[in-house]
């Protein structure tokens, strides 16, 4: 597949560079897909040093934005880090002017802000079938939510649209510090926003920053902020054994299947391999991203 073409603003916010891509026409990406970026402003050359970022967004049809959430770490990634302050300022300025800043928002402008010529390869990748699984557990380490974030959308937008056979979905975040809440708030509040039926039953959202001198609480009816370790064999025998799930007075309980999704550490991922195969017999599948961290 040819290179398309794009333009991307790039935004520094507080530990992470987000990236928002306006396509030069529209196309389709499945929840887990990546795509080849190039940004010539950051580095001529980088295409012979190109390495996939997920896309960090999702929609129900073809889009003309995509949104990309990169760590930046040192080289074509810090160089990426240093340009998006521009627009980092200029968002501040906004702020002050009492303008919109959430890119959310249909309201949001462009007018002013800084952008560059991006042309781009994919989406390339496979996406996991989560809408055929009556619980999805979604495990994930620092950027690793990255690759979460659009299977929780793909998730709440099918079971409101009754499309899917979805009854419980737990998204399980592991931080190493509370830096990191900040630069993805506004796309988990996007997600939330559109939990709507059942009085948000279906979707949990459990933080875990690894510190263990502060206390647990409760960021609305949805979110818990824990401290410390996590953990993880309870969280996934209560989810296998379904007691978040809602159900009727006159429905046999019986344990439906359940997908769990991982993109994150490596001794995290051993975890939870050793848990999954440990414990489950039938009906629970582990899905490994392609994103890890």
């Amino acid at each position: 597949m040819g290179a398309r073409l794009s333009r991307a603003y790039i935004f520094r916010e507080g530990d992470a560079v987000k990236v928002r891509l306006r396509l030069s026409r529209r196309i389709r990406v499945k929840s887990g897909q990546h795509i080849g970026l190039w940004i010539p402003a950051v580095s001529f050359w980088a295409p012979l040093q190109s390495h996939p970022f997920v896309v960090a967004s999702w929609s129900a049809g073809r889009r003309k934005d995509l949104d990309i959430v990169i760590e930046p770490r040192k080289g074509w990634t810090r160089a990426l880090a240093d340009l998006g302050r521009v627009n980092e300022k200029l968002m501040d300025e906004r702020t002050m002017r009492g303008g919109e800043v959430d890119m959310s928002r249909d309201t949001f402008s462009y007018d002013g802000l800084d952008s560059h010529l991006a042309p781009f390869t994919g989406p390339h990748g496979c996406s996991v079938p989560v809408g055929e699984f009556e619980t999805v557990v979604m495990i994930a380490s620092d950027f690793g939510i990255a690759a979460q974030l659009p299977y929780l959308d793909e998730l709440v937008y099918g079971y409101n649209a009754c499309k899917t056979r979805n009854r419980r979905v737990h998204l399980v975040w592991l931080l190493e510090k509370y830096s990191m809440i900040s630069p993805l708030v506004s796309l988990l509040n996007a997600a939330l926003e559109k939990d709507s039926l059942d009085e948000g039953f279906i979707l949990g959202i459990s933080i875990h920053v690894a510190v263990s001198n502060l206390k647990d609480e409760r960021l609305g009816r949805r979110v818990k902020l824990y401290h410390g370790s996590i953990p993880l064999e309870q969280i996934l025998k209560e989810e296998r054994e379904g007691r978040h799930i809602r159900r009727v007075q006159t429905e046999v309980e019986q344990h439906g299947n359940m997908a769990v999704l991982v993109s994150a550490t490596g001794p995290t991922r051993d975890r939870v391999r050793s848990l999954v195969s440990d414990d489950v017999t039938d009906g629970v599948t582990l899905f490994e991203l392609d994103y890890q961290v």
